[in-house]
């Protein structure tokens, strides 16, 4: 079994509050690893910035990183496509060139003109091209206010306290459908019940069916422009199911990002282990992605976590 990838960083704010950020990278039984995971920490001379570069750990400096931001983000390159793991790589390299993003819009704006360079990058043929997920959150440290954005399936998770909440919504046609007022509220968990998993969408790839034309329809073919939904493009009952958006953080909260090769691998064993709330630590992740594995999960597994933590006072 591949040994898993290691990594913790600290992180410091002028204000004496600190935010810990963890990831484990685990291959699984595919012939690569196709997923990554971007870490990018402040320090006195920009960021540092830790990933995956040819599937082994990776640091580098980002020059003018501001020092009260950090970023995490996660991506998952689509299997049975060409380049999965290039595509997971590219984007968390060009993601080195994106500055911090303060709110939603500029963050939407940031990803889509990304989705443009990958396509430029990787033009492929069709409904076959090269795509990821990507799951991130630009974190400040002076309000701990996180902008978070989600494409795909890879999902964000808060625990605070002992209560566990999943944040993103996975990029299925049901889930635009419901959005849209094509389907009823019955219709659209009976489809989530039934496990209906297949993306619609994906960085560097594009979509199908789910962007509108010109006239309102939504066409039923594979297109490159993608769709990432704000809070003021839905329904206000549906706002809690935009793509990017913001989340204040509190002292003691953890977000975890993981890719479906953890979720989707032992769904009520990762229930388990979120409700308990002990994943403050390296070897919880390390222990939650080990058992996704010993329990026959064939997908890579990533996860990413940061939580904030008071600092305590001398004396």
């Amino acid at each position: 079994m591949q040994k898993a990838k290691k990594f913790f960083i600290d992180l410091f704010s002028a204000n004496t509050q600190t935010l810990h950020a963890r990831a484990v990278s685990k291959k699984g039984q595919r012939a690569e690893n196709q997923d990554n995971f971007l870490i990018i920490r402040p320090r006195k001379d920009g960021g540092k910035a830790r990933y995956l570069k040819n599937e082994k750990p990776f640091e580098t400096l980002v020059k003018q990183w501001p020092p009260t931001y950090v970023r995490l983000a996660v991506a998952d390159g689509m299997g049975g496509h060409a380049c999965g793991r290039e595509m997971a790589e590219a984007v968390v390299e060009k993601l080195l060139t994106v500055p911090p993003c303060q709110s939603p819009a500029e963050m939407r704006a940031a990803i889509i003109d990304l989705h443009q360079t990958l396509t430029d990058m990787f033009p492929g043929k069709g409904d076959k091209s090269p795509g990821s997920t990507l799951v991130m959150a630009d974190i400040s440290l002076r309000n701990r206010q996180a902008v978070l954005l989600n494409i795909g399936d890879s999902r964000a998770f808060l625990l605070r306290g002992d209560k566990r909440r999943q944040l993103t919504h996975d990029h299925h046609a049901a889930e635009f459908a419901w959005r849209d007022g094509e389907l009823e509220r019955d219709d659209y968990e009976l489809q989530l019940n039934a496990g209906a998993r297949r993306l619609v969408q994906a960085l560097g790839y594009g979509s199908v069916g789910i962007v509108k034309d010109a006239d309102g329809y939504k066409p039923f073919r594979f297109m490159r422009p993608i769709r990432l939904d704000l809070k003021e493009d839905l329904p206000d009952a549906l706002a809690a199911h935009a793509d990017v958006f913001t989340l204040k953080l509190r002292s003691g909260d953890l977000l975890l990002l993981a890719t479906d090769g953890l979720w989707s691998a032992a769904p009520a064993d990762l229930e388990l282990a979120l409700a308990s709330g002990d994943m403050y630590h390296q070897e919880c992740l390390e222990k939650m992605a080990g058992s996704a594995l010993q329990r026959g999960a064939t997908d890579n597994i990533t996860i990413v976590s940061g939580s904030f933590e008071l600092a305590r006072k001398s004396g």
